[in-house]
């Protein structure tokens, strides 16, 4: 399950002032974002990402993707 990363740890998490996402942010990027990750909120979009490996009962490949104020992974294999 998605977590929202807590207000208590203001120097990790960023605020926007703006709902708007910036020219330089992957348009394609936000929607793959928001259609993996449906719980977030519409105005969150990811400020980048990265493939990585999350490590449980097994080893899962997947695409890790940060925005201002959740941290979420995401993998093929379930």
């Amino acid at each position: 399950p998605l977590k929202k990363i807590p207000d208590v740890l203001p120097t990790i998490v960023l605020r926007s002032h703006s709902p708007e996402v910036p020219n330089n942010i992957s348009k394609s990027r936000t929607v793959r974002f928001h259609k993996l990750f449906k719980s977030t909120p519409i105005e969150e979009y990811p400020i980048e990402s990265f493939y990585c490996a999350f490590k449980g009962d097994i080893l899962l490949h997947g695409q890790m993707y940060v925005s201002h104020n959740w941290v979420c992974f995401y993998s093929k294999i379930k």
